[in-house]
């Protein structure tokens, strides 16, 4: 008896593909959700969302003015850098505050000059008996070697950004002081060193040389710029401490040397929303449902957004949208088989920021409703000892089916599903 394979065809496609996309199919699929953030960008006038450069903490050392509330000087810290230098009160004392983040500043180094009397966030320039001049443990005013990590020989400040609270610092300076110079005279340090840590590591040494025009000259502060780069700027998604470690180095004359009006430069404000994505579903045919949602937002912001990875629109505060209560700007995003970037213009009164969010593909498991029926093979019949032509394959019990396609051996070579046969009941 010869051989026949019957192949039973839906209206989805021939069975070979099916056979060949059986191999994905079960409900388990893989969600990949990349959220990329852009730097801040400028606003209608030119300037950022988060405030422009500015003050954001500053020491004005000829103000009689207590700044610390009642903060006790340790006389032993002196000279023992492992003893705290003030108690009690309050640490976080400039003497101006942005009030977007806190700074402190202390020193345990080298001796200033009496413009430092009445101050109450620094100490240890003074020993108390006599007002006499010192050197702190661990400082060689001599060596032309700045020296960032020696805990004694440095003032140091402290300013750290709190959760919710996002930008950057963009600069430092101060005042060169130096008793009785005059014109002509010898400068007594050759120059200026300068350090910052984020969060315990150090992302920032250098120095600069002291001029003349800098000695006591108010006017022409040693200002130092840091670079603009993401180790020193914070999003405001965590708490940042920085602190900043200056130290004179390589003292060229003896004399009473110090340094005033310390100012710590940045940009600062509250911290910009974020965009998440979220994938269409899979449901039969597909879905449109995915979405974008922007995440701590403010009360009061707008947004617009565009396909791909830079804001192609033209809304303005005054035309976008207000964001909706729950952040959801969008649920009919299609599903997509590659990556697809979108772009999130959010405004406030008078600027924007841009936020790009990557929606992730939505990889589907394949389904197909099978075709499928009771196959019978009825042998020829004969007349007398002739054999009839009347041998058939009967198919009952059909579900799902409305072509099949019939060829000799164990192995289907017939048609595919285009050149199949019609069923006609």
């Amino acid at each position: 008896m010869k051989n026949f394979t019957t192949i039973l065809f839906s209206r989805v496609e021939n069975l070979a593909a099916v056979l060949n996309k059986r191999r994905f199919s079960g409900e388990l699929f893989f969600v990949i959700l990349l959220l990329v953030t852009s730097g801040l960008s400028t606003n209608l006038s030119g300037q950022q969302c988060t405030s422009g450069p500015e003050l954001l903490a500053k020491w004005h050392f000829d103000d009689a003015t207590q700044q610390c509330n009642g903060l006790t000087v340790q006389k032993k810290a002196y000279w023992k850098p492992d003893v705290p230098l003030m108690t009690g009160g309050n640490q976080y004392c400039p003497q101006f505050n942005n009030g977007y983040g806190q700074a402190m500043l202390f020193e345990k180094g080298f001796g200033n000059t009496n413009d430092f009397q009445k101050l109450q966030c620094l100490a240890g320039f003074w020993q108390n008996s006599g007002n006499k001049y010192f050197t702190a443990p661990g400082y060689v005013p001599s060596s032309p070697t700045y020296n960032a990590e020696n805990p004694s020989g440095n003032v140091w400040i402290k300013y750290n950004f709190n959760p919710g609270q996002a930008g950057s610092l963009t600069g430092f300076s101060l005042n060169f002081i130096q008793s009785g110079y005059k014109d002509g005279g010898i400068i007594s340090f050759n120059k200026v060193g300068i350090s910052v840590w984020r969060n315990g590591v150090k992302i920032y040494e250098t120095t600069m040389p002291v001029t003349a025009a800098h000695v006591n000259n108010p006017a022409n502060p040693i200002t130092f710029t840091f670079p603009n780069t993401s180790q020193f700027a914070t999003d405001g998604s965590s708490k940042v401490d920085f602190e900043i470690a200056f130290a004179l180095v390589e003292r060229n004359k003896s004399l009473k040397t110090g340094a005033d009006n310390y100012c710590l430069f940045g940009t600062a404000g509250t911290a910009a929303a974020s965009i998440s994505a979220t994938p269409a579903t899979c449901i039969p045919n597909g879905a449109a449902n995915g979405s974008l949602k922007i995440n701590e937002f403010t009360a009061g912001e707008r947004y617009d957004y565009t396909l791909g990875s830079t804001y192609t629109g033209s809304a303005t505060y005054a035309t976008a949208t207000p964001i909706p209560p729950n952040g959801i700007i969008t649920s009919t995003l299609p599903k997509v088989t590659e990556p697809t970037s979108y772009t999130v213009r959010i405004f406030r009164e008078n600027c924007y920021i841009d936020q790009t969010v990557t929606l992730p593909p939505t990889f589907c498991p394949f389904s197909c409703n099978w075709p499928d029926a009771s196959v019978a093979a009825n042998p020829a019949t004969c007349t007398g000892l002739n054999l009839n032509t009347d041998a058939n394959i009967v198919l009952s019990s059909i579900v799902n089916m409305d072509k099949v396609g019939v060829s000799p051996g164990k192995t289907y070579t017939g048609p595919a599903y285009s050149g199949a046969i019609s069923l006609n009941g």
